[in-house]
């Protein structure tokens, strides 16, 4: 985690994007409440299409 900059490395052990597996990539981390977004540092080619991929997460409620 680089904290400065707002980042995080990614091991990548399974990707719906083949060429991605076995990888280690940089994602961007945003907190906004009770969401993490880890997104791609920059929009990436795939399959000729240009990607700017982001996951949610968010917070579970207590039981």
């Amino acid at each position: 985690m680089d904290e400065e900059r707002q980042t995080l490395t990614h091991s990548m052990f399974v990707s719906l994007f083949p060429d991605w597996t076995g990888q280690t990539q940089p994602r961007r981390v945003k907190s906004e409440g009770d969401s993490l977004h880890l997104g791609t540092e920059s929009p990436i080619q795939s399959s000729g299409n240009t990607v700017n991929s982001v996951l949610v997460w968010r917070r579970a409620e207590p039981n």
